[in-house]
């Protein structure tokens, strides 16, 4: 049976107090078990990678388009431009996606979190599954999901629903 990374024990000490024969109080250590905490990273470096990622890929898509536009630059049609912004729009809504479950699939990171120097984790410590990092992308369309690393204990939404973690 595989130990859940949210399962792990830690063995601390606590400051424990008695009364010896004479009343006289008497300071002792006490040994306890708890949960360990998994430490994943704070939300203002979550924002960060979200950020620096976003600049990555605009630049990458911003270059994908210019190779598109100097391949019709030949059609000058107005139609045909306010057609290629619809169809550019939901090109980047697919794309979007995929360029993080690739970057993730690959190297466990995507360009904010290398360099941080954080990766992605499943439930046990490994690389997540291919269905977990599918679904950690496509829930980064959810809107404001960006903002959701700012709660609790900076894991988003794409986190806890498709249990991963971001850690060091």
């Amino acid at each position: 049976m595989k130990l859940k990374i949210t399962d792990l024990k830690e063995t601390r000490f606590r400051p424990s107090f008695y009364r010896d024969r004479n009343g006289n109080r008497v300071r002792t250590k006490e040994q306890y078990s708890r949960f360990r905490e998994v430490r994943t990273v704070s939300g203002g470096a979550r924002f960060g990678h979200f950020f620096i990622d976003s600049i990555v890929f605009m630049f990458l898509f911003s270059l994908l388009s210019l190779i598109f536009a100097l391949t019709l630059e030949t059609i000058t049609d107005p139609v045909f431009f306010q057609i290629s912004e619809f169809i550019s729009g939901i090109i980047i809504f697919l794309i979007y996606p995929l360029f993080y479950f690739l970057f993730e699939n690959k190297w466990q990171q995507t360009p904010g979190k290398m360099l941080n120097n954080t990766v992605v984790i499943d439930q046990y410590g490994n690389k997540p599954s291919t269905r977990q990092l599918i679904m950690r992308s496509l829930l980064r369309l959810v809107p404001l999901e960006p903002y959701s690393c700012f709660g609790d204990r900076s894991r988003g939404w794409h986190d806890k629903w498709s249990d991963t973690w971001v850690v060091k």
